[in-house]
């Protein structure tokens, strides 16, 4: 193969990988800008943080694609390359506050909250994860009649005594009382309730389940919803608020941008815990006979300004399609 053949070949192939990246940047960057109503476009959303790779991979192809070429054709390379580092640069400010930042100083006995879509999973076993992990408030959701019934066979209920129930929607188990139990008018499921004599004082819990993104308008009602009951309980509380459940919703959906911007910290942005994905797990879902590792980060725990959270972590419950997520959470000293 003679030079002049290789140069042709070398640059073929940079304008396919500019090609491939700018279309990996317009699937994983645009719909984080433009916040769509459609299912698949509240589904790409999902994936953003994925999007740094094509964004740079974009950059470095633009940029030789200008060295390689002259003309007209250096300067598409040029274009692809300045599209490229402005992408690169709204990947790094979405994902930079899962990794940097301080944390408040915080006092007192924590309280330990856990989160964990039970539609599938060992009741015995998540009970021991509850004993082990000294949890406090337990948010379970999705469980049919069958989970339900396993849960309260398990040690859960000897455990976790106080109880907010609406038949297996959204239960929320605690070790402390519970008063002022409200379900939530939503498409999914829902709970407020009010933790009394916690280690960090009287809280309100939201314990969440709306519904997912397969019907986008229905969807867009419960975030709208959710966001309209924190923002009024807020207003109306001086006592801290803690949000737990599968929120059918990462950091990049609208619906939880609308929440921190209320004055929330999702508990992986607090730790800067970097990214954690939830969903799926547990093997429960398969490709070409390959499980599939969790991708996307739709289980929660945020909290209100009145509480820091020193640790997060995530919590491989056997059975279940979704990893739980267990915060340590404390007042805040200010």
């Amino acid at each position: 193969m003679t030079r002049g053949t290789v140069g042709r070949v070398w640059r073929a192939l940079l304008w396919v990988v500019a090609g491939a990246a700018l279309l990996g940047v317009g699937l994983l960057t645009v719909p984080r800008l433009t916040d769509p109503d459609s299912r698949r476009g509240i589904e790409l959303v999902a994936f953003t943080p994925f999007g740094l790779v094509p964004a740079a991979l974009l950059l470095v192809t633009g940029v030789a694609v200008a060295v390689a070429h002259r003309g007209g054709a250096r300067l598409l390379g040029q274009v692809l390359s300045l599209v490229g580092l402005v992408a690169t640069a709204l990947h790094v400010v979405w994902l930079a506050p899962l990794y940097v930042g301080s944390q408040p100083a915080a006092g007192g006995e924590p309280l330990v909250v856990m989160t964990q879509n039970f539609e599938y999973g060992d009741a015995d076993a998540l009970a021991r994860e509850v004993r082990d992990r000294g949890v406090d408030v337990l948010v379970l959701c999705d469980m049919g009649p069958a989970q339900w019934a396993a849960v309260q066979r398990s040690s859960v209920p000897v455990q976790l005594p106080h109880l907010a129930d609406n038949g297996g929607g959204v239960v929320a188990f605690s070790r402390y009382p519970l008063a002022d139990d409200e379900p939530m008018t939503l498409h999914g499921a829902g709970r407020s309730v009010r933790i009394e004599s916690s280690p960090i004082g009287p809280a309100t819990l939201f314990a969440l389940h709306p519904v997912q993104p397969y019907r986008p308008g229905v969807w867009s009602e419960d975030g709208a919803r959710v966001v309209e009951a924190v923002r009024t309980s807020l207003a109306h509380d001086p006592d801290p608020t803690i949000v737990a459940g599968d929120l059918n919703a990462t950091l990049d959906h609208w619906p939880v941008r609308a929440l921190e911007s209320l004055g929330l910290t999702d508990a992986v942005d607090a730790v800067n815990g970097g990214f954690q994905p939830t969903f799926p797990a547990g093997g429960q879902e398969r490709r070409l006979g390959i499980a599939v590792p969790p991708l996307v980060q739709i289980d929660h725990v945020l909290v209100s300004r009145q509480l820091v959270v020193n640790a997060v972590d995530r919590v491989a419950t056997p059975g279940a399609d979704h990893l739980g997520v267990l915060a340590t959470v404390r007042r805040a000293v200010r």
